[in-house]
């Protein structure tokens, strides 16, 4: 009976040692999987460090581009504001300088009006013909019998200077036509120029330039302003030139009727 039990004991013992033998297998496996699926752990762990550093290393890059292109911006925007504002300054002094060489030429016009009534005298005293030779002295051309000189029936210096009349008049015909022509051209650049459209500095200077950032569209500031107040400007030169010479016609004009009322006397 010692025997049996004893046999059934050491049976049990065996089986205890044969599952205890199991369970280490299973145990030493899930441990191998474990440290595999640590190991898999950590080395995704490392990749996704990796990745961090870079895309932390990308923002900071990012976030200098954006402050740059925020300085930029910035910048574009002062300088375009000074453009917009010496423009608007330009246009408005030569709105000013156009209505003061309108007031000009008002006055000019009053002086040409003037000097066409005086224009029209003395054209009607240069086309009166000189007094007939009849009425002059018979023995103009006679030499004198008593040594003296001999003397000029109708002098020529007088025909000379009637003529340099006439021709005047003509030319200043032409200079009061041009005037008339220059006039028109100023009454069209002063509407023009009054016509334009106000300044761009009362609105957005960037209403078509693109944000970089997906913000709306903002417009910079146009040029064709710029070239109408260039035209303008060259314009008022063109017809501050004009009035000069206007002026210096009708000095010409006031010598000219006196040369020919001279002559005709």
């Amino acid at each position: 009976v010692l025997l049996l039990h004893f046999d059934s004991t050491a049976t049990a013992l065996r089986l205890d040692a044969n599952r205890l033998e199991v369970e280490l297998q299973l145990a030493r496996q899930q441990r191998a999987e474990s440290e595999a699926s640590r190991d898999a752990a950590e080395a995704e762990a490392a990749a996704l460090g990796e990745t961090v550093k870079v895309q932390r290393g990308r923002l900071i890059e990012l976030e200098e581009q954006l402050s740059y292109a925020k300085a930029q911006l910035q910048a574009a925007r002062a300088e375009a504001e000074d453009i917009v504002q010496t423009s608007k300054s330009d246009l408005n002094t030569a709105r000013l300088e156009i209505v003061h060489l309108q007031a000009e030429l008002e006055v000019a016009n009053a002086e040409l009006l003037r000097a066409n009534a005086e224009l029209q005298a003395a054209r009607e005293s240069a086309g009166a013909a000189p007094p007939a030779p009849g009425d002059a002295n018979p023995f103009a051309d006679t030499e004198d019998p008593f040594g003296g000189p001999s003397c000029a029936a109708a002098p020529a210096a007088d025909d000379g200077r009637l003529d340099a009349a006439r021709q005047r008049i003509a030319e200043l015909e032409a200079a009061n036509a041009e005037l008339l022509r220059a006039n028109a051209e100023l009454q069209a650049a002063r509407e023009s120029a009054g016509a334009a459209p106000p300044a761009p500095g009362d609105a957005n200077p960037f209403a078509d330039t693109e944000d970089p950032f997906g913000g709306p569209s903002c417009a910079a500031a146009p040029a064709a302003d710029d070239g109408r107040l260039d035209a303008a400007r060259q314009r008022i030169a063109e017809l501050e030139a004009a009035n000069a010479e206007l002026l210096r016609a009708n000095a010409e004009l006031q010598a000219a009727r006196e040369s020919a009322g001279a002559a005709s006397v």
